[in-house]
C-alpha cells in the first residue's frame, strides 16, 4: 500500500504560486528602435529559448523536492516480529564448477547450480518464522541478503544468482 509519511508537506506545492501571485511582476521596459507591424506574428514562430523554460524547470524541481519531503513509501503487510524461529544462512557456490550438467532435475540433465537453486527455493518456501540470509561464494564470498524474514526477497536473490558472479574458482 502506498502512503506518505508527512502528507501535510504537500501544502508547500502552492508556495511558488502564492509568491508569483503576490510578488509584483517586473515589466521589461523596451525602447522601440524599430517598429514592425508584424512583430507579434514573428514572436509566435520563434522557438522558446532556454531562459523561457527555466521557470518550468525550477517548478518541476520544486515539485520533486516537496514530494520527496512528504516521504512516499510502499508499506507491505506487517510482519509479526514476536514469533521467533531459527536464523539460517544459506551459502551457495556459484563458481565455474557449478556449470557442469552432471546432475538430474525432474528426470532431465541439469547444471549443478540449477539443482542447488531448485533445492534452495524449495527449502526457503517451507520456512515460516525463520530468518534467512544468503551468501554467494566463488573465489570470494559475498553477503547477498542479510538475515531477514522477507522470504520473497531471498527467493529473488537465489533466482538472480549466476555462475561466475563471485569468481570462477572455489
Amino acid at each position: 500500500m502506498f502512503e506518505l509519511a508527512t502528507p501535510w508537506a504537500l501544502v508547500a506545492l502552492v508556495f511558488p504560486l502564492i509568491i508569483w501571485w503576490a510578488w509584483p511582476q517586473a515589466k521589461p521596459q523596451y525602447r522601440a528602435a524599430l517598429r514592425v507591424p508584424f512583430f507579434h506574428d514573428i514572436l509566435g514562430h520563434l522557438k522558446p529559448t532556454p531562459s523561457d523554460s527555466f521557470p518550468r524547470l525550477l517548478f518541476a524541481i520544486w515539485v520533486l523536492l516537496v514530494v520527496a519531503l512528504s516521504g512516499p513509501r510502499w508499506v507491505g503487510q506487517p510482519l509479526n516480529p514476536t514469533q521467533h524461529g531459527h536464523q539460517i544462512m544459506l551459502a551457495l557456490d556459484i563458481s565455474g564448477s557449478m556449470a557442469l550438467d552432471d546432475r538430474l532435475l525432474n528426470g532431465r540433465r541439469a547444471t549443478r547450480l540449477s539443482v542447488v537453486k531448485h533445492t534452495a527455493r524449495q527449502f526457503v518456501r517451507h520456512l515460516d518464522n525463520d530468518k534467512i540470509g544468503l551468501i554467494l561464494f566463488g573465489t570470494q564470498a559475498y553477503l547477498q541478503t542479510p538475515l531477514t524474514l522477507d522470504h520473497p526477497n531471498v527467493l529473488a536473490r537465489i533466482q538472480d544468482a549466476s555462475i561466475g558472479l563471485a569468481g570462477q574458482t572455489t
